[in-house]
């Protein structure tokens, strides 16, 4: 059964992306993961400088998303990075079409959506990440690229890959006690908030049939239920059951943790299989969410990417097509009051780092009543203070050609 909708997850040390410009250096250490609440990064890799400089990556596909770490202030200060204005020093390319720029996170937090376009033509393309006039110390962190393949079966055959399951997935059978949650709290389907399924219901079940030979659960822990610690278990192909702890958050720390790896399984034959997991919380300790599942398979079709497949790079471009937004339902003053709020609460205090990886998704930055969200929806929770929305435009591609990337000439 073919599955579209998911995403393939290309690693900042694959050596089909092209790193371009002076002074790229890789880390493997970790060194970022213990920062922010939406988890560690992506195999504990990035990719960083401080200079200008590009990332390119040819695909096949109709989306593309470019995630990293984040961490502007200082040199740039709180009320700079919350003014809709605020242009990022970094601005994304597909075929010679500026895609823009997600604003970036006041905070320093590791997944995030760096830039992305969710709506491509199927078809060859070409992306580019231009880092340009940046403040002396600043840093970009590149962590992973996910796109979304051009008629790819991530079921059977083809070449091994590392796929992103959402928990939307048809292949994903959930009993009567999950529900579907959303990150911001707001209680409908038709907002672009992104949906997580939750329960905290003693003994509720799930179970998921895949091809492949790992898989890693990512979930989340919501602030907004009891954050006592419980437990959970699962089984592969009815085999013997692994218990998994499910720490819950600190008492009165005010924010949800994204991105928090539950357990990855051993190494499995490959070939097809059946996961079962089984809750043994209730009611009054953390419940057991599922945001997305990373799965290694293989694919059919080959994931195509290269850092090839465009004219050779030339000039720096404007920020021509960099975010367009606006400030709706609020003052500047009062978001700014939002931001420093938050500051306070945050200062200094590190979260515990998570095994593994993971996103957040984006295509706004809101501030509601008691929020702020940031692209695709992910919220950190704050007291109420203000409600605006500062939109973000999206881009089509409508061209073929490979954009400029830096050149030191």
């Amino acid at each position: 059964m073919s599955s579209p909708n998911r995403r393939l997850i290309i690693d900042d040390t694959d050596e089909r992306i092209r790193y371009d410009g002076p002074g790229w250096a890789e880390d493997t250490s970790g060194s970022q993961d213990s920062f922010g609440t939406y988890g560690a990064t992506y195999n504990q890799t990035l990719h960083s400088t401080q200079y200008n400089s590009s990332v390119a990556f040819s695909f096949q596909g109709t989306s593309i998303r470019v995630y990293g770490t984040v961490f502007l202030t200082p040199p740039y200060n709180l009320s700079e990075l919350i003014d809709p204005s605020f242009t990022p020093p970094w601005e994304c390319f597909v075929n010679n079409k500026s895609i823009g720029a997600l604003m970036p996170s006041p905070f320093h937090e590791n997944n995030w959506l760096l830039c992305g376009d969710d709506s491509l033509p199927d078809g060859s393309h070409g992306l580019t990440m231009n880092i340009t006039g940046m403040r002396e110390g600043t840093t970009v962190w590149v962590d992973y690229i996910q796109y979304t393949p051009s008629n790819a079966n991530v079921d059977e055959g083809g070449g091994v890959a590392t796929v992103v399951v959402d928990s939307s997935d048809p292949k994903f059978t959930y009993d009567g006690t999950w529900q579907g949650i959303h990150t911001s709290g707001l209680a409908d389907d038709t907002t672009a908030v992104r949906r997580v399924e939750m329960t905290n219901t003693s003994r509720a079940k799930l179970s998921f049939d895949f091809t492949g030979t790992r898989l890693t659960w990512v979930g989340y822990v919501p602030i907004e239920f009891p954050g006592n610690a419980s437990s959970a278990s699962y089984s592969i192909d009815n085999g013997p059951h692994t218990t998994f702890t499910l720490l819950g958050h600190q008492p009165f720390d005010g924010t949800s943790l994204y991105n928090q790896i539950f357990f990855t399984t051993p190494e499995l034959a490959p070939g097809s299989h059946n996961l079962s997991v089984t809750y043994d919380g209730n009611a009054s300790f953390t419940p057991l969410t599922l945001d997305y599942i990373y799965l290694t398979t293989t694919i059919t079709t080959s994931p195509s990417g290269s850092s090839g497949g465009g004219p050779t790079p030339t000039g720096t471009p404007s920020h021509s097509g960099a975010i367009a937004g606006g400030v709706v339902g609020g003052v500047a003053v009062l978001a700014l009051l939002v931001v420093f709020f938050i500051f306070w609460r945050r200062r200094g205090i590190p979260k515990e780092p998570a095994t593994g990886v993971q996103p957040f998704e984006a295509s706004a930055v809101m501030v509601e009543a008691g929020k702020v969200k940031m692209a695709f929806g992910r919220a950190v929770d704050v007291s109420p203070v203000i409600a605006s929305v500062i939109e973000v435009n999206s881009h089509v591609v409508d061209d073929d050609t490979q954009p400029p990337r830096y050149s030191s000439g």
